[in-house]
Order: C-alpha cells, then sequence, then structure tokens
C-alpha cells in the first residue's frame, strides 16, 4: 500500500543520515522510478526531503524535522490509526498493521498517549454484527485480484432473482452506506458494472490476467450510476407517509429536509427510488405503518403484492 511505504520512507530517513534511491528500492521492493515519484510526493506534501550528489550521497530528511508537530497532528494522527484499526479488523492486509506500527512510532510517548486516549472515544468496527460472514475472505480475495490484474470468476444474483454466471475484471472495492461493492469490467456483458459483494457465490481468482482499461470518470460517481444506469434501475419521486411508530426507522434512512412532521404525528417523505423490487420490499417490510401516497402506479403495485402474499397464506391454511 503506498500510505505504508511512505511512511516507511519518513521513518527510515529520520533515523539515518541520508540513503540513495536504490536503497531504498531494496528495502521495499519497488523500482527506483517509484522511490523517485514517492519522494516527490512527501516533498509535495511539506516533508523536507533533500538531495546530496556525489559520493556518499543519498536523499535525506532536514536535521530537525519532527513528524508529529508538522505533518500531522494528534488528532489526525488518532484519525488514521482508528481507521486503519478498523479496515484491519475486516481485509488481511499486511501493509493496515505495519502503518498503524509506524505512526505510533513516528511519536513521542507523551505524544502516543494522547492517540490512545483519542482512540477510547472512537471505535469503528465494518465487520457485520451478525452470523458468519463471507465478507473479509471475499474482500481479500477481490483486493489480491485487483492487485494482481487477475480475472474472477462468480456467480452472482441480481435484483430480480436471476442468477448468472460472470467473469470481471476486478477495479475498485468501494464501500457505502456500510456495504461493500466491487466495480468491474464484466466479460459477459463487455461492459463496467458494479456488484454487490454479498449476492457474490463461489468466488474464484482465474489465471488469466488483463490490462486495465481507461475508466470513465463517472463510473465512479455514485449518484450517476444510480441515475443513469440501467434502464430498469430509472428514479421515481414517492411519497411515503410513516405513522409515527416507524419514526426511528424514517430518521435512520431519510435525510431531514425529506422527513415533514403532519399535524397528527405521522412523517410524510419525499424521495426518489429506483424503479425495481427494492423500493417494494422496503415499503412491504413497513408493514400496515406506511401508506404509498404518490405515485398511483406504486400504490397500485404494493396493493397486487400484497394480496399476493395474502393469497399465498390463505391457500397454505385451507
Amino acid at each position: 500500500m503506498k500510505i505504508s511505504r511512505l511512511l516507511g520512507i519518513v521513518t527510515l530517513l529520520l533515523n539515518r543520515e541520508r540513503m540513495t534511491a536504490g536503497e531504498l528500492a531494496r528495502h521495499f521492493e519497488v523500482s527506483v522510478r517509484t522511490i523517485l515519484r514517492d519522494l516527490e510526493a512527501l516533498d509535495e506534501a511539506g516533508i523536507p526531503v533533500q538531495t546530496v550528489q556525489g559520493q556518499g550521497g543519498g536523499v535525506g530528511i532536514m536535521q530537525g524535522f519532527a513528524l508529529d508537530r508538522q505533518f500531522l497532528s494528534v488528532a489526525e494522527i488518532s484519525s488514521i490509526v482508528t481507521a486503519l484499526e478498523g479496515l484491519s479488523r475486516l481485509i488481511s492486509e499486511p501493509g493496515i498493521d505495519t502503518a498503524r506500527e509506524k505512526l505510533g512510532n513516528l511519536v513521542s510517548p507523551v505524544v502516543r498517549e494522547r492517540i490512545q486516549g483519542r482512540e477510547r472515544v472512537l471505535d469503528i468496527d465494518m465487520a457485520p454484527w451478525y452470523g458468519p460472514s463471507r465478507l473479509g475472505e471475499t474482500l481479500n480475495l477481490l483486493l489480491e485480484a485487483a492487485q494482481a490484474l487477475q480475472v474472477v470468476s462468480f456467480c452472482y444474483s441480481s435484483t430480480k432473482g436471476e442468477c448468472s454466471e460472470r467473469e470481471v475484471e476486478p477495479y475498485k472495492l468501494s464501500c457505502k452506506g456500510n456495504v461493500w461493492y466491487l466495480y468491474g469490467y464484466c466479460l459477459l456483458r463487455n461492459d463496467f458494472r458494479m456488484f454487490r459483494l454479498s449476492r457474490i457465490r463461489r468466488l474464484e481468482r482465474q489465471r488469466k490476467t488483463f490490462t486495465r482499461r481507461e475508466v470513465p470518470e463517472h463510473l465512479y460517481d455514485w449518484d450517476y450510476d444510480w441515475e443513469q444506469g440501467d434502464p430498469g434501475h430509472a428514479l421515481m419521486d414517492v411519497v411515503l407517509k410513516f405513522n409515527s411508530c416507524l419514526r426511528y426507522r424514517v430518521e435512520d434512512f431519510f435525510a431531514d429536509e425529506q422527513i415533514c412532521e403532519q399535524p397528527d404525528g405521522s412523517l410524510l417523505v419525499r424521495a426518489s427510488f429506483p424503479r425495481d423490487e427494492w423500493v417494494y420490499s422496503y415499503v412491504l417490510g413497513c408493514g400496515p405503518d406506511v401508506e404509498v401516497v404518490e405515485p398511483e402506479e406504486l400504490r397500485e403495485c404494493i396493493m397486487q403484492k400484497a394480496r399476493a402474499v395474502m393469497e399465498r397464506y390463505r391457500h397454505q391454511g385451507a
């Protein structure tokens, strides 16, 4: 990981007078060109990297430079360490633990104690609450495949309940709203697609490798993907009326500006949802304590699905 390598370079240079770019490249097992780019990045970030030419020369950090005072504040270091700790509970990436350790060693014992004090009031854990989880295993496999430019194969379940076998070039792992997604180039669809990790089964790395394609910037834009993606997911404006007993669910999910409290205590919500099974399951999951006010097509669809549920139970009880 680049952040781990940058921190490692700073640590080495703070403890040695100077090192050559070749020595740094061998230490971190990267090219000299990569090290030169890293040194340039450190210099742009405010780390005073000096280069001495000739025999016995190399690169070093200006004497008297103190990282904990000039590069990162106590709050910033604490935030990084806390975030790395939360990520390490889910992803088995050696660089994460190394980065945490190096950050701790970069500061004085007094500052380290202050950081530990801040850590006690903020905890990040990205692992699921319930049941055995394949998420960590899936994330690690996809991370390794993406870094090695290896194609992965898996069975994927769509929102329509359809299962399909996919081969995908993995490009990026994203966590949005506590849900993990994979962005990749799907060889079945011949286009970039987003896959929810919880719907992936039988994930395997293939021997087949790939060359990264140019990714349109909008494919990493969540709003664009939501609005401009599959035509079946086009947005529709929805007005929902919730009974006051569901206030906690409304406030958990919707923004304040979307909620309007009514004189009778009910909550009127105006939002936009994709035209797919998700919105139907959300509304039906609220039971009789929510009413679709608009649009009429959604009201009709919910009534049809509610009748189908009733008919199933009626048939089973007959």
